[in-house]
């Protein structure tokens, strides 16, 4: 909750590695013979994780976190889903049949030990179109420098024009020529400076498919 509220996300630490339960099944399948009969088996570290730098390896068993046991993979990742990217825990895990103790920084999704915030997309809204900014993902797959996609068509006009959902304005025609769109803000103010003239709106939908309307503007 107090994430939600602070950074309008869940914060989530990795330790960054692959785990499965210590089991007999498991101990039969991979050919050992644990020291254990509870804890959690580290299958593979990823690179770059908090668990790699701390020295974890593959084969290790982790059977505890900051001074708590742990018996399994739910219990291990309820300790460490309490933490946040960049603060440390403390490591307890059996090697070759020796107990040792070592402490990882968790890191996010990323890789990194920044706190993640929630990016809130602003909508903006012109004679019943409502229109964003392209995300950063859309606008790599389509070799887009700027652009505006449209999330919701009400205005009539937009409708009988063609204007749909999920459609990328990327350039606007009008009497003046040929304007391009940086993003949705800038598609608003430039529909606003058209307005009572017929325009002709050029893009794409996001599968690359390219498309133009005409419509006039109320």
């Amino acid at each position: 909750m107090d994430d939600l509220m602070n950074f309008g996300t869940v914060q989530r630490g990795l330790l960054g590695v692959n785990i499965q339960n210590v089991s007999p099944e498991l101990g039969e399948f991979l050919k050992k013979d644990f020291p254990v009969e509870q804890g959690v088996y580290v299958g593979g570290v990823n690179e770059n994780s908090g668990g790699k730098e701390a020295g974890l390896k593959e084969g290790d068993i982790i059977i505890g976190v900051d001074g708590k046991t742990v018996n399994n993979v739910a219990n291990l990742q309820e300790l460490v889903a309490r933490k946040r990217p960049g603060d440390r825990v403390d490591v307890e895990y059996i090697r070759d049949g020796k107990t040792y103790k070592t402490t990882a920084t968790l890191k996010n999704f990323s890789g990194d030990t920044s706190i993640v915030k929630k990016e809130v997309v602003r909508k903006y809204e012109f004679g019943g179109l409502v229109v964003e900014d392209l995300k950063p993902a859309i606008k790599d797959q389509l070799e887009l420098t700027g652009g505006a996609v449209i999330k919701s068509v009400d205005g009539q006009n937009w409708k009988e024009a063609g204007a749909k959902n999920g459609f990328v304005i990327t350039s606007i025609i009008s009497n003046d020529g040929r304007t391009k769109i940086k993003n949705a803000e800038n598609l608003v103010e430039v529909l606003e400076d058209k307005k009572g003239e017929e325009i002709v709106v050029l893009g794409m939908f996001q599968d690359g498919t390219e498309y133009y309307f005409e419509v006039k503007l109320k």
